[in-house]
């Protein structure tokens, strides 16, 4: 036991996973142990703190069924601490015990799946696991969304069950403080009430289920909006990456210059003579105009004898920086048209940590969410810096802005801030326009938001046949408020669908290739391996009576073989006859697809699952059943395939083990005993594949 009020130290790094895990247990341990005797009168007339079910109060409605809310021996870390919440809601909260029973009931139905998966509060005997504090934000949010998903509305119960644990005193948790320390910062709500927090986000889910931008009238859809073809991004981009690298240092020559005379500029302005001086103009023309009319062909007022620059070449000059900056943030973020509108100077950060991570600080109206933090490249940082300095009037606090100040929209001071879908889509429509590029997804029939709606597809689709977290990291990026949208611009973006197929065949053809070599090499081993090097012998018999009236050289059959076997396997695996998975213990499962039976990798899951079901194993062995790579048997298993290229992780583990019984003063007999073992069961198989890379007699 440990002492009273010491608190241990779980969180050293040096700690090795097994010691971490038994001073976290002990900690349970003495919980458990101070809770043992307590007074449970105010709960239950009959259960003690320890009883499966406490037995409450008022019946059979007023009892607490531990044993079937959280059954499994891995939930007990989870078990022990509601406990410990629901005394003390009820005996120091003097809550009613039907108010904590039913917050409590929901809290661990709506969470359990979820700390499940995280490791939070949920591990088995002596094993660690993760406290409270690593439940996030975006984590209740996205359990929020689900429920929504699935019925509709969204139930403060469960929410305020999670609050009961992120306010419950940490004094009620002695020796085991760290369970939920820190939780308080995880919860979204702050100081809000959790059931206006809740009607506000299920308003919110509501609206992007109904919202006419992304969904049809009828309800039976996404909306589709088509990306913009590659080469038209990549066109964008380069014109908008001439601003921000080739042309910074003169444009903000030329702003500074404007800025200088503000106080003249605004005389100008007053007089009805321009938002820029005269004088200011030639000044800029004599400096700078040849530059300038290379990046934007100069014309004059015309009804100016001094022949100046005119005005109006100056806001259009402004407006086409603003758009290259437009088009780069949207591109590297899938802000909204009405958040791009929204963004305020200073809104890009330097991380305090990495210089060269940037944070894009907003705020996402459609989904309520404040101060959103999106990590964006150094560029953008430029891109930033270039937009608050590229402005003819520098007064406004808002990032981009319309030419003239008539903004009608009353949440912000700037009368230049872009205040419609059509402003903003303007403005980056016209940059594409000044350099003849055809948004040729973009129809005259689209309403305002399209365009920033059609770059939202095409990031979308990048993202999605560049990353395998394609669905987390677009609600990342996006902000949406569930997986429908990211889910639908993945599943229906072409670039996808085309890219994912090619790259899927590409590594099916180098899978089959890699296999094919080994096999004609016979640096393969294993019970599949001598199976199929007795295939590849026959093969080679059909293939030299094929041949046998041409002339061909050893090395040249050595290629008609390999080629033909790489042709079988290449059918076999598209045809889907072979799963042919490279497992992470250094194997490729050969298992037919066809093959009902429990694979040795899903077979203790699979009896487990049927248990819990209550079905026959008679029942599901008509059905097929999936092999699970993540518990691969390796060399046991019967359709496992070592070859010489796919299998060093296990020359590597083999290579430790011989060196741990070579060592000196070793005094583990559990851990000698183990490395005996590996050695004796993989020396036979690996001595197949790679006898010629180690000494003589090295697996013997």
């Amino acid at each position: 036991m440990i002492e009273e009020n010491k608190v241990l130290e779980i969180t050293t790094q040096a700690d090795s996973a097994f010691t971490k895990g038994k001073e976290m247990w002990t900690c349970l341990d003495s919980l458990s142990d101070h809770y043992k005797d307590k007074n449970m009168d105010k709960i239950s007339p009959v259960s003690t703190f320890h009883s499966g079910r406490w037995d409450g109060h008022g019946g059979a409605n007023m009892n607490f069924v531990w044993h079937q809310w959280l059954p499994e021996s891995k939930h007990y870390p989870l078990l022990l601490v509601c406990k410990v919440m629901a005394y003390f809601e009820v005996t120091n909260q003097n809550k009613k015990i039907s108010t904590v029973l039913n917050n409590i009931r929901e809290f661990i139905s709506f969470f359990k799946e979820m700390f499940e998966s995280k490791s939070i509060l949920v591990a088995e005997y002596n094993q660690p696991f993760q406290n409270l504090s690593y439940l996030t934000k975006s984590d209740v949010i996205h359990q929020c969304q689900l429920q929504f998903a699935s019925t509709s509305t969204l139930h403060p119960a469960p929410l305020i069950g999670l609050n009961y644990l992120a306010l419950c005193k940490l004094s009620n948790f002695p020796n085991a403080e760290f369970l939920i320390s820190g939780s308080k910062t995880s919860m979204p709500w702050g100081n809000e009430p959790i059931s206006q927090w809740a009607i506000d986000i299920c308003s919110s889910l509501e609206q992007e289920n109904s919202d006419g931008f992304f969904f049809d009238s009828n309800n039976d859809g996404v909306k589709s909006y088509s990306p913009l073809k590659m080469e038209v991004v990549d066109a964008i981009v380069q014109k908008a990456m001439l601003f921000i690298d080739e042309h910074i240092g003169l444009i903000n020559d030329v702003f500074d210059e404007i800025d200088k005379f503000s106080e003249l500029n605004n005389i100008s302005h007053q007089d009805g003579k321009g938002r820029i001086h005269e004088k200011v103009r030639r000044d800029i023309e004599d400096k700078y105009g040849e530059q300038l009319n290379l990046i934007v062909p100069l014309f004059y007022s015309r009804d100016n004898e001094d022949n100046a620059l005119s005005t109006r070449w100056f806001d259009e000059f402004e407006q086409l920086i603003q758009g290259a900056v437009a088009w780069l943030i949207l591109l590297t973020t899938g802000l909204r048209n009405v958040d791009m509108r929204n963004l305020v100077k200073g809104c890009c950060q330097q991380s305090k940590r990495f210089d060269l991570l940037y944070y894009l600080i907003t705020d996402i109206k459609k989904t309520n969410l404040k101060n959103y933090v999106i990590p964006v490249p150094p560029l953008i940082k430029k891109a930033v810096d270039l937009a608050t300095s590229a402005k003819i009037d520098r007064t406004g606090h808002m990032l981009l802005n319309q030419r003239m100040a008539s903004s009608t929209d009353n949440t912000s001071s700037d009368k230049k801030k872009i205040g419609s879908c059509k402003g903003f889509n303007n403005l980056i429509q016209n940059f594409a326009k000044h350099f003849d590029i055809q948004l040729e997804t973009i129809s005259e029939d689209d309403d305002d938001e399209a365009t920033a709606h059609c770059v939202r597809a095409t990031l979308a689709g990048y993202i999605g046949s560049k990353s395998h977290a394609a669905i987390i990291l677009l609600k990342r990026l996006f902000g949406h408020s569930n997986n429908l949208m990211p889910d639908a611009y993945l599943c229906n973006n072409p670039i996808i669908v085309r890219d994912r197929r090619k790259r899927i065949l590409s590594a099916q053809k180098e899978q089959a290739s890699i296999m094919a070599k080994n096999l004609v090499r016979a640096t393969v081993s294993g019970v599949k391996g001598n199976q199929l090097l007795d295939g590849v012998e026959h093969i080679k018999q059909e293939l030299k009576n094929e041949l046998k009236n041409e002339s061909l050289t050893e090395m040249d059959f050595h290629v008609c073989l390999e080629e033909r076997i790489k042709e079988i396997l290449l059918m076999r695996i598209l045809g889907e006859d072979i799963y042919a998975l490279h497992t992470p213990v250094g194997v490729i499962c050969m298992r037919s697809q066809s093959d009902s039976t429990d694979s040795p990798c899903a077979k203790r899951g699979n009896h487990e699952r049927r248990k819990v079901l209550n079905i026959s194993k008679d029942v599901t062995d008509v059905l097929a059943t999936l092999p699970n790579p993540a518990h691969c048997i390796g060399k046991d298993c019967s359709d496992a395939l070592l070859g010489r290229d796919w299998s060093r992780d296990i020359l590597y583990s083999f290579d430790y083990y011989i060196k741990l019984l070579k060592g000196q003063g070793h005094e583990n007999v559990d851990i000698e005993n183990l490395a005996k073992q590996v050695v004796k069961i993989y020396a036979p198989v690996l001595k197949d594949l790679y006898i010629d890379e180690r000494e003589e007699a090295y697996f013997d």
